[in-house]
């Protein structure tokens, strides 16, 4: 409904919007129809809070938890009730299984230091890894379904399966001492062993179990109840077992260490090592005295004392050598190098020389003389006037040339010489002749020298070969003695070992007798019961979950958001123990609820308000339309009547259109004999119908509800055209008119109405509207819906816890 010019300036300050750009950003209803009428008549003095969009923040998983755990507490607590009964019973009907444990130190001894003789060839193991293999392989013979035959053999099957004790060797007697069974319980447990026994005879029967002897079911029995094991970096095994009886218990410990400690023995003894050694050491001893024969054979034969002496004789001739044919090489490659350079030097050597030389007079030799002057001061002369390539200078010289070539050979003929042999090259032809004989000697020194030292590193080579014989014998007898001085310490430990298996002496002791423990280990009662607690409330959250998950209905605000609607408000349920907030204008019970609404649902006034803010939009009419019957939304609708009157925000009118509930007119016009059945029909006029209620606004009633007088419409004969027409003339005397619709679940004719409305708001009731209704009261309703109410919202979480949560998260 649009304010009044004079009295917006008021509203919005009221509403706490200081700008128009505020109030544009709170959240609208799409209008739809969009009429225009006139504006408001009354005035509002009292101040509205404007509608602010807080529907809650995510709720994070712990609240969701705890919310699941508060709802679902009856389910979940009868869930660990049964689990509890069924711990008790568990408890109470369980075979009761006594522990005994013993423990046995293996010691480092003639078991595990490589001791048996027959299976080692050192004399040192490696102690950590020969310790491991020596734990492990006592584990596997604890272990091994032998030694569980064996104690089945020793102390009867009995024993095994029902913890009763054979008589001992004094003969005496030992029964069971387990825990004896109430009066009250032996027969139940003597019926579900009875059971016990048909279900196998059953099973054998259909042929999938296998009848097995007393001695197999004990040897099982024995396997699955009995414990091996063996702490890290530690020699101790601790050998556990469960039985019926404490006795029994201890009994079994107490036989698998015995018999452990003589199975042992018989293990890691070796029959016959001790002539085994014996004959090997003979027949070493026979094989070491032909070694030291042969080698001494061997040494006469080839005449030597010491190999190394020998070598060492031969070594310094043979350096001798070696020197020699160095120098000698030496002094041949000088010998050639002066045999080569002499052969030049007589090469370019003369064979002759001139002994006397005399020059005699020639007239032709003068004149050849004087021509060559001639020619040369004429070249000079033509060369100083012309070129080079000037010919009669070119033939001046050419006749010089020529000129000059005649005068030296007339210059030789002058000459008149005498020669001799020449002294120097017979002097150097007798040097060459020496040295290319001392040449020769130096080859054949050298021939003789390579020749001896052929021979010296022949016998090296031989002596080498002797001395490697002598090595490889050297080395066999070095490997008889030593291995005839480790034969003779393992025939040692063979006679050690005979003696201690004689004498049952092993290097495992027993570190802690069986025990005996008349408290019964299995069923161990607090894990017992925690588990199955456990499980029983695991259960319950479950069954929980499966409810929330199937579950139709709707059960948050974000899921109607999730589905599309448009959430106004989100409602929570009013509870019983809350105090009375508003003056009383009616019954108490009306009084709290309408109360309770007032403030939650005057946002959702504030909304329709705003809605339609122009001067000149005449006045809507709004549909409450609740969803199942006894949603609360003829509650809401009061408590918005309720809102419009204490903040005066004009003339308030309530239409009571629910002809079958009629909880409009029984509150606040009991009495009422026309309303809006009588008006529609055209029998009464519309100021007749008016009452004014306690809540500030005005009713117009359902009508009469007898039926003499006024019928009851039934769906058919209900005509919303009617109705509508009926309510048009209070559009110019009212500035919000609430018209109280049938709930969608009871009257179709409501939703025949509803479309003929400027708009319906839909109250949802938590945990009780379905999804699916909902969905098909929105395709129905269309563009007239302008939104949805959750009401009676639950909070599981106590006040306390969710304060708590939320000083926690802040």
């Amino acid at each position: 409904m649009p304010l009044s010019n004079h009295n917006s300036d008021a509203a919005a300050s009221a509403s706490g919007s200081s700008s128009a750009a505020e109030s544009d950003s709170l959240p609208r209803m799409q209008r739809p129809m969009g009429s225009s009428v006139r504006p408001a008549v009354g005035t509002r003095t009292g101040p509205l809070r404007s509608f602010e969009t807080a529907l809650g923040q995510p709720t994070s998983p712990i609240v969701l938890g705890l919310e699941l755990l508060f709802k679902y507490k009856v389910t979940i607590g009868a869930a660990v009730v049964c689990s509890m009964l069924v711990a008790w019973a568990a408890i109470v009907l369980w075979p009761r299984s006594y522990e005994s444990e013993a423990r046995l130190l293996l010691r480092v001894g003639n078991e595990n230091v490589g001791i048996d003789p027959t299976v080692t060839s050192r004399q040192t193991l490696i102690m950590e890894r020969s310790t491991e293999e020596e734990i492990n392989s006592a584990l596997a013979l604890l272990s091994s379904r032998g030694m569980a035959e064996r104690i089945v053999d020793v102390l009867g099957p009995e024993t095994i399966l029902e913890g009763r004790l054979l008589e001992d060797a004094d003969g005496t007697a030992e029964g069971p001492a387990g825990e004896q069974r109430s009066e009250v319980l032996a027969p139940i447990v003597a019926t579900l062993e009875s059971a016990k026994d048909l279900l196998f005879q059953g099973l054998v029967a259909a042929g999938i179990k296998q009848p097995l002897s007393q001695r197999e079911t004990a040897i099982r029995e024995l396997q699955k109840n009995v414990r091996i094991s063996a702490p890290r970096e530690s020699t101790v095994i601790s050998v556990y077992c469960l039985s019926p009886t404490p006795d029994a218990a201890r009994r079994i410990a107490q036989t698998y260490t015995d018999e452990f400690i003589r199975r042992r023995l018989d293990i890691v003894y070796t029959g016959g090592a001790r002539e085994f050694f014996h004959r090997q050491i003979d027949a070493l001893e026979t094989r070491l005295e032909q070694a030291l024969a042969y080698r001494a054979s061997f040494l006469q034969e080839h005449q030597l004392v010491s190999v190394d002496s020998n070598l060492q004789v031969l070594t310094g001739q043979l350096d001798l050598v070696e020197q020699d044919i160095l120098t000698a090489e030496s002094d041949l490659r000088q010998a050639q190098a002066e045999v080569a350079d002499l052969r030049i030097r007589i090469d370019e050597t003369d064979d002759e020389i001139v002994a006397e030389k005399e020059s005699v007079f020639d007239e032709t030799w003068s004149g050849m003389r004087q021509t060559v002057y001639d020619l040369e001061l004429r070249e000079r002369d033509l060369a100083a006037k012309f070129a080079d390539t000037y010919p009669p200078l070119q033939q001046v010289r050419e006749q010089l040339e020529g000129a000059r070539k005649i005068l030296e050979k007339i210059q030789e003929e002058r000459v008149n010489r005498n020669t001799t042999p020449n002294p120097i090259k017979l002097r150097l032809v007798t040097d060459l002749q020496v040295l290319e004989n001392r040449a020769v000697g130096l080859a054949s020194r050298i021939e003789q020298k390579r020749a001896q030292r052929a021979r010296l590193l022949e016998r090296i080579n031989e002596l080498h070969e002797i001395s490697q014989e002598l090595a490889r014998m050297d080395r066999q007898i070095a490997v008889m003695e030593r291995t005839l001085s480790d034969l003779k310490d393992k025939l040692e430990q063979a006679r050690l070992i005979e003696e201690l298996q004689q004498n049952e002496i092993s290097s495992v002791s027993v570190l802690q007798p069986a025990t005996r423990v008349e408290r019964p280990a299995v069923p161990n009662k607090k894990m017992l019961a925690a588990l199955i607690l456990f499980l029983g409330t695991a259960a319950g959250m479950a069954i929980a979950l499966i409810r929330e998950s199937t579950g139709n209905r709707v059960r948050a605000a974000s899921q109607l958001q999730r589905a599309g609607w448009t959430v106004l408000a989100d409602i929570p349920r009013l509870s019983p123990l809350a105090g009375l907030k508003t003056d009383r204008v009616g019954g108490e019970r009306i009084v709290r609820a309408v109360g309770y609404l007032a403030p939650r649902v005057e946002p959702v006034l504030a909304t329709m308000l705003m809605h339609n803010p122009g001067g000149d939009a005449e006045t809507e009419i709004w549909g409450v339309l609740g969803d199942p019957t006894g949603a609360g939304a003829t509650t809401v609708l009061e408590a918005m009547g309720l809102v419009a009157g204490r903040h005066a925000v004009g003339r308030t009118l309530l239409v009571d259109a629910d002809f079958a509930g009629r909880s409009l007119t029984r509150q606040f016009a009991p009495d009422a004999e026309v309303g809006l059945q009588e008006l529609a029909g055209g029998n009464v006029e519309h100021d007749q119908c008016i009452v004014a209620t306690a809540l500030g606004t005005d009713l117009l009633p359902a009508g009469s509800s007898n039926e003499s007088t006024a019928p009851m419409p039934g769906p058919q004969a209900f005509n919303p055209l009617d109705v509508m027409a009926a309510l048009e003339r209070f559009r110019h005397q009212y500035d919000v008119i609430l018209v109280d619709l049938p709930a969608a679940d009871r009257a179709e004719a409501s939703l025949k109405l509803a479309h003929h409305l400027d708009g319906v708001i839909v109250v949802v009731e938590h945990e009780r509207t379905g999804i699916e209704s909902l969905e098909r009261l929105r395709i129905a309703l269309g563009s007239r819906l302008a939104g949805c109410i959750l009401n009676k919202r639950r909070e599981y979480i106590p006040r306390v816890v969710r304060r708590l949560l939320l000083s926690s998260s802040r």
